[in-house]
């Protein structure tokens, strides 16, 4: 058992600096399947990864955090308010534009990376 161990820390060890490079570069694949371009010739899903370099001041938070109940509540109606704002925020500049949030121009959006992988990783039709 203690060999594997250190066998692999060993390996995370000697991988880590090998990898680091490709994960600060801010490229991951836009997604892992594509269908035959006989059966699909339109826009594919393009990733928006420009992610920033640091976190937004808290003074950048969106306005509808102030809308949050004071008090936690199952009862929807004291989230209505909240919900609605949160929405219209997920919707502003992002509809207009077919959800390709990288040209939402009212504020940055970012895809989660590696949802590719996998039989059920995200697929290339827009």
């Amino acid at each position: 058992m203690r060999n594997a161990q250190g066998t692999l820390i060993f390996t995370l060890a000697l991988a880590t600096p090998l990898l680091a490079p490709v994960a600060q570069a801010g490229t991951f694949p836009d997604f892992g399947y594509q269908p035959p371009s006989k059966e699909y010739s339109g826009p594919l899903f393009q990733l928006s990864q420009s992610y920033p370099d640091a976190a937004p001041p808290a003074s950048a938070l969106p306005a509808f955090f102030k809308l949050l109940p004071g008090k936690q509540s199952n009862d929807f109606e004291t989230w209505r308010e909240y919900m609605e704002a949160v929405k219209d925020y997920c919707l502003e500049g992002n509809v207009e534009n077919d959800w390709n949030v990288q040209k939402n121009t009212l504020r940055q959006w970012y895809h989660m990376p590696w949802q590719h992988y996998g039989p059920l990783g995200r697929e290339g039709i827009h």
